[in-house]
């Protein structure tokens, strides 16, 4: 999957619930995800071809925890991290057609939108760990 065409009308920044925490929140999110399908059968059933997931209405929020460890050093650690998306549009062009498509596309919407919330909290928790220490 490639993500494409992120914009977002709001941006904030404010206190969390905690003193030493700092919440980044993004409201509005829009994206663009193309991506290549393949659907595997009975009876030698098999369509592929390509897809965009439109995603829409979406609110992300970050929150860290602004400190300093033993050696008086400044430390930035993840305390939360979520998604909420608001609308998503899948659109596939390829083999298959008709209501046959439109089934297809209820039967995954739900799975497409936890695959996204969870590949964000995974790359969000990548991103922090690997924030060097000065």
């Amino acid at each position: 999957m490639i993500l494409s065409s992120i914009d977002f009308e709001t941006a904030t920044m404010g206190r969390g619930l905690e003193d030493n925490e700092v919440v980044f929140e993004l409201i509005g999110v829009t994206a663009v995800i193309s991506n290549n399908w393949e659907v595997k059968g009975p009876l030698g059933f098999n369509q592929n071809g390509t897809g965009i997931i439109y995603i829409n209405g979406t609110t992300i929020s970050v929150t860290v925890g602004l400190g300093e460890d033993g050696l008086g050093e400044f430390t930035i650690n993840l305390d939360d991290a979520k998604i909420a998306i608001g609308g998503c549009l899948i659109t596939l062009d390829g083999g298959i057609t008709g209501e046959i498509l439109n089934y297809f596309i209820r039967a995954i919407t739900s799975y497409v939108i936890q695959s996204i919330e969870s590949t964000f909290q995974i790359i969000v928790c990548l991103l922090f760990n690997g924030i060097p220490s000065f």
